[in-house]
């Protein structure tokens, strides 16, 4: 989003209130020290009285600002300024500025099913207090591989709530931040958005080629989809065959282990089974990642 935005002036002044409202202007404290930081002569006010009347009520709205929820204006997060030649213009205020730093990365995801809170998990600023030995060890596998950053990537299997998809975020993240194209798919919504578009060959192509060919692709719970013959053969297989045989970083996150994987994949949603093709995701997954087990409790927050 831009920083600036020109704003159209359309607000008469009746002639009775002329005078009275430039001398409430000229009198008012913030009015002077803008004067002053510009270096402009108070006849400015008199020959502009709509826009420093428009840029006083709103500077004082901005001033008790403490953060972008509490900003309700239609443009929110925009502050009207003058330029030079007293154009009312608006800009990013600081919150904004803040905001739009804090995602910039976001830029970097070609594919993303990662919510607004989710793009800012941190590898670097995961807090292990009470966490148990092995959970610091999984957390330290996650950084080394960030800073080696190996073809094999990995899978990132365990219960509900474990923290499998927050640990992939904070990798994609990190990766998105360094400027690496980053694709990060929820599996299920990915077959129910394809399945929903069928028909649409250019929009399936699209998406199966910024798959294949991102620097990083995290397919997220894999193995929670709706599994059909069409969607194995159709969509996965052609994505993990193209970068096993490209070398393309690829991290899984699931709840079934390779074994229990296999069997959901055998058996289509028309019950037909097929352990050939489901061996052969299998195979890629195996080549494309190391399965890491993540163990405890729920790390959610109720």
């Amino acid at each position: 989003m831009a920083d600036m935005k020109k704003v159209q002036i359309n607000m008469p002044i009746k002639s009775d209130y002329k005078e009275q409202l430039i001398a409430e202007l000229l009198a008012d404290e913030d009015i002077q020290s803008f004067l002053k930081s510009k270096n402009w002569d108070k006849k400015i006010v008199k020959e502009n009285i709509v826009s420093f009347s428009d840029w006083l009520q709103q500077y004082k709205y901005c001033k008790k600002c403490t953060g972008l929820v509490m900003c309700d204006k239609k443009m929110k997060g925009y502050c009207l300024q003058l330029d030079d030649q007293f154009n009312e213009i608006l800009t990013a205020c600081r919150y904004q500025k803040e905001d739009e730093q804090q995602y910039a990365h976001q830029v970097n995801y070609i594919l993303s099913d990662l919510s607004k809170k989710s793009l800012l998990n941190d590898i670097n600023g995961i807090s292990l207090e009470g966490e148990d030995d092995y959970y610091k060890e999984i957390v330290s596998l996650c950084r080394q591989w960030l800073k080696e950053k190996p073809l094999k990537g990995l899978y990132l299997v365990g219960k509900f709530g474990v923290g499998k998809t927050y640990l992939a975020s904070c990798i994609a993240n990190q990766l998105a931040k360094e400027g690496h194209k980053i694709a990060f798919v929820n599996m299920p919504n990915l077959c129910v958005d394809l399945k929903s578009n069928m028909t649409e060959k250019d929009y399936i192509e699209n998406k199966l080629s910024k798959m294949k060919k991102a620097y990083l692709l995290v397919l997220d719970d894999i193995g929670a989809e709706n599994t059909t013959a069409w969607f194995r053969d159709e969509i996965l297989f052609p994505v993990l065959d193209y970068r096993m045989e490209n070398g393309k970083r690829t991290i899984f996150t699931g709840n079934c282990d390779l074994k229990s994987l296999k069997k959901r994949l055998t058996i289509s949603g028309y019950g037909q089974e097929d352990e050939v093709k489901a061996a052969r995701i299998i195979e890629r997954i195996q080549v494309l990642s190391k399965q890491v087990p993540l163990v405890g409790e729920t790390r959610r927050s109720i």
